[in-house]
């Protein structure tokens, strides 16, 4: 018995094109399994790490900031150090034995001054760089009279005698010699006295190798009489001479 024939085999019929979808896609891992790493890349675990020990490195400094503060001084760094200020005190003398003694006067006069550097003393005699020389040679007391000019009628008078002595090499003009004084700690002037009894000044010329002498008379209240400063000069041309020290 035939059967009837057979159309020929050809491709089966795949239906319709169906559109273009992509690559397939990297088959999923399990549930639970770890992401698969691309060669050559780490991962980043060190960012908790590195935010961890920052938020302990500020524990410390906080907790040294507070000892410091709560204990002990600080030095600021880069901030100049205060100027120190050294102060020296002198040693105490030591204790004496014997109680100190202050020498005594007379509670109603002046303490008598001795000349200090330049000055001459009331019985010395001072030498100008020419030659020309001036030296006190007489002290004298009195009393101002009633017809007296300078001061006031029984007070007390001091009478000087100036001696000077031309040993320049030129005459010396007598009638420009001066003589002032003072007395006392602030330096009062005495007042000049014109009195019957005290003598002429010096005057005329003095000629080379030659002396004259003069008197000049001052009001020196009692009690000042230990403390005199005697200015005198021989001309205009000459610097003071100064003589000092008592004239009791």
């Amino acid at each position: 018995m035939t059967h009837p024939q057979q159309p020929p085999q050809g491709p089966l019929y795949q239906g319709p094109p169906q559109p273009y979808q992509g690559p397939p896609a990297p088959p999923q891992p399990p549930y639970g399994a770890q992401p698969i790493q691309t060669p050559g890349k780490k991962p980043k675990r060190f960012g908790w790490l590195a935010l961890g020990v920052s938020a302990l490195a500020g524990l410390v400094l906080g907790s040294c900031s507070g000892a410091i503060a709560a204990g002990g001084d600080t030095t600021t760094v880069g901030a100049p150090a205060p100027a120190s200020t050294v102060t020296v005190t002198a040693p105490a003398a030591p204790p004496s034995s014997e109680p100190a003694t202050e020498p005594t006067q007379d509670a109603t006069d002046e303490p008598v001054d001795e000349p200090a550097a330049g000055e001459a003393g009331i019985k010395d005699t001072y030498a100008w760089e020419d030659g020309v020389e001036a030296k006190i040679t007489k002290v004298e007391h009195r009393k101002i009279s009633d017809n007296g000019a300078g001061g006031r009628p029984g007070e007390p008078m001091v009478v000087l005698t100036f001696k000077v002595t031309n040993k320049s090499n030129q005459n010396l003009d007598g009638d420009l010699f001066s003589a002032d004084v003072t007395y006392g700690k602030d330096g009062e002037p005495a007042e000049s006295v014109f009195d019957l009894g005290v003598g002429e000044g010096i005057s005329g010329t003095v000629g080379k190798g030659r002396s004259k002498s003069g008197e000049y008379a001052y009001a020196i209240p009692t009690k000042q009489q230990g403390d005199v400063l005697v200015e005198v000069s021989p001309g205009f041309d000459y610097s003071s001479g100064v003589f000092a020290g008592s004239v009791k």
